[in-house]
């Protein structure tokens, strides 16, 4: 398959979570399809549990959508970037508790990889910025965040309305 026929099924798999478009997610997955995102350590191994998922953050978030920024093709893998953007509206599970609807914007980046078998999405592997979001939402504190490592001190802080920034010192 062509690099530009892989960067378009993978801009397709995105474009196909955006419209909620489960039945073209299902269409497009590999029997044995596997999602994994990283920030959570969440590991399906069907695309019936992986749409579950996305049905459920879709379900918090309902104007969620993925933008995507560019793919980078190498063989059966697509390496997709992705500024993720939508409206917590509805609860949030956390897999422990359930955050409540907090109304707050997000706006946060991904990556994607994937790996195509048979023109067939069989793995992607989701890394994205959940301390971000979460951050964004109001669900954690990070302004004033201080952790100290053996010889510097990184000091964060994340506030509604302002960048992220970051000061190292000794």
């Amino acid at each position: 398959m062509s690099d530009k026929a892989m960067e378009q099924l993978a801009r397709e798999s995105v474009d196909a979570f955006n419209r909620g478009d489960w039945q073209a997610i299902r269409h497009m997955a590999h029997p044995n399809y596997v999602y994994e995102e990283a920030s959570t350590g969440q590991r399906t191994e069907s695309i019936d549990d992986a749409i579950s998922g996305f049905a459920w953050w879709k379900a918090s978030a309902p104007d969620v959508t993925g933008e995507i920024h560019r793919v980078v093709v190498d063989g059966d893998t697509t390496v997709v970037e992705i500024k993720w953007r939508g409206t917590q509206t509805g609860p949030l599970g956390t897999g422990r508790s359930e955050l409540p609807a907090s109304g707050r914007s997000f706006d946060f980046w991904a990556t994607m990889w994937q790996v195509w078998q048979d023109g067939k999405l069989a793995e992607q592997r989701h890394h994205n910025d959940l301390w971000t979001m979460l951050a964004q939402i109001g669900a954690i504190a990070t302004s004033g965040l201080s952790i100290s490592l053996p010889g510097a001190r990184l000091t964060c802080g994340v506030a509604p309305g302002c960048e992220p920034h970051a000061t190292v010192g000794t």
